[in-house]
């Protein structure tokens, strides 16, 4: 039997699993503890697994799983975490770069909202079962229809109990968090942008409604190869080129409006643009929205486009680009927003 355990990448997704497998060992079975996050992969696991029960751990999860879990009779385990407590331990795993980490943890906190949608799921948060570990062990026990004896569970909650109590030590303390991304990243204006952006997820992690993520145009990045940091106005003088692109950032499957602050100078409105947004999943691009603008007056323009969103885990990409050769001028990204939009619901510009 397939046990499958989502959460976020570190400890507290692995005592989940970790301590399932072993709950199902100490009740006389054969158990083992693997990674996937496709359904592909789960359907290989079970046919060519040798232990009878398999727990399957995710920090992402694929459409056709998440179609499966809709389906299934009994929930995943959640391994809850709020992602800023998430991504202050995936700094200590050595070569994952800054925004990797970050990516992981955005794309995880969408994968545990996801999974928290089924009415069977048995969510569990590092603070709670460090507060009564015989209580999580027993509830998990339970929820795999299994009882290890009380000498048995016992054993088990000593033996994984530092990987419980590393997860339960990483607090979403927002200000710790940014001096540890800045001192990771050796770039304090990403850290404060990451930061922010990833307690807007904290919401999508739990299973609420999300109403609205900003990502800071610090997460951008200029849009000719090399595609350094945006920091600031982007110089339109020369030939048609995107000028920005980025955010890459996953979001819950949905209905959104994608809203972008741009400021312009007196001299770029004599420029044409066009503004869309990518979706990437499995190295293919897919524009999802697209709109172009005529700029006519300097200063500030908010620039709207609605689009749904039918993958999960894609990383969404919003991009600007010049429509034509610019002799003079500047563009700024003031701020970009993604927000909820009821199904049919007209898209402000």
């Amino acid at each position: 039997m397939i046990h499958l355990v989502v959460g976020a990448p570190g400890p507290f997704t692995d005592w989940c699993a970790r301590m399932a497998a072993a709950l199902l060992r100490r009740a006389g079975g054969d158990a083992e503890v693997a990674g996937a996050s496709r359904l592909e992969e789960i359907g290989w696991i079970a046919l060519t697994g040798a232990a009878r029960d398999t727990v399957c751990y995710a920090i992402a999860i694929d459409d056709a799983l998440a179609h499966a879990l809709d389906a299934a009779a009994r929930g995943p385990i959640l391994a809850v975490m709020d992602p800023r407590a998430a991504m202050l331990l995936c700094l200590d795993q050595p070569g994952l770069s800054t925004i990797e980490a970050f990516r992981a943890v955005l794309t995880s906190a969408v994968a545990m909202g996801r999974a928290a949608a089924h009415a069977g799921a048995l969510p569990l948060s590092p603070q709670a079962c460090a507060a009564d570990p015989a209580g999580a062990v027993a509830a998990l026990a339970a929820r795999l229809g299994i009882d290890p004896g009380p000498d048995g569970a016992a054993a088990e909650r000593a033996r994984l109990q530092p990987l419980l109590e590393a997860a339960a030590a990483a607090a979403p303390d927002a200000a710790a968090l940014e001096a540890a991304i800045a001192a990771h990243a050796g770039d304090a204006r990403l850290a404060r942008a990451m930061t922010a952006a990833l307690g807007d997820y904290a919401a999508v992690a739990a299973g609420a409604p999300c109403a609205e993520i900003g990502l800071h145009p610090d997460l951008f990045q200029t849009g000719v190869a090399p595609h350094d940091p945006l920091r600031g106005p982007v110089d339109v003088t020369g030939a048609a080129r995107f000028l920005f692109i980025g955010g890459y950032a996953p979001l819950p499957v949905g209905e959104w409006e994608a809203e972008a602050l741009i400021d312009v100078s007196e001299t770029a409105t004599e420029g044409m643009y066009a503004v869309d947004v990518v979706i990437h999943r499995q190295g293919q691009a897919t524009v999802l929205a697209q709109k172009t603008l005529t700029l006519a007056a300097p200063g500030l323009h908010r620039v709207a486009l609605a689009f749904r969103l039918h993958s999960i885990g894609a990383l969404v990409e919003t991009r600007l680009r010049s429509e034509r050769a610019m002799f003079d001028g500047v563009v700024a990204l003031v701020d970009m927003r993604y927000r909820r939009r009821a199904a049919g619901a007209p898209t402000r510009t």
